[in-house]
């Protein structure tokens, strides 16, 4: 019963995104996960649904057309820049998070340090000359 329900025969959406030729690089997308499976999986698979079968036909037709190849790997190039980019900036955020971190804990010890030199009866000049820390900010 479940694989009824979870068979692309019966899945309107998929028959929908797939059928569609507009969505032609989405089933590329789909298929060429596929591809990493062994061949003769891969066919078995095909056989036994003719969706898969019309799928796998088009996958064969397309990965031997080398404009549409040429469009697939370019589109594939820009998704893997455009991850590249991301991770990048995200990297760049930690970096700036932890620089900042870093700065507002310097600061935190400071006052800390220039509290407990006033709590012991030191100057406030003293104070100022070893952590920078004014007697307003105490």
């Amino acid at each position: 019963m479940e694989t009824e329900i979870l068979s692309p025969a019966n899945d309107w959406i998929f028959k929908l995104l797939f059928g569609d030729e507009r969505n032609k690089s989405i089933l590329i997308d789909l298929l060429d996960s596929f591809v990493e499976l062994p061949k003769e999986e891969f066919e078995m698979v095909a056989v036994k649904n003719p969706e898969i079968r019309k799928a796998v036909d088009t996958l064969y037709e397309l990965s031997s057309d080398d404009q549409v190849r040429a469009e697939y790997e370019q589109r594939q190039k820009a998704w893997r820049d455009r991850n590249s980019q991301i991770e990048g900036y995200y990297l760049d955020g930690i970096a700036v998070g932890e620089q900042r971190g870093e700065q507002r804990g310097i600061g935190i010890g400071k006052l800390e340090i220039a509290r407990k030199m006033k709590e012991m009866g030191d100057s406030d000049e003293k104070i100022y000359a070893l952590t920078g820390i004014t007697q307003d900010r105490l």
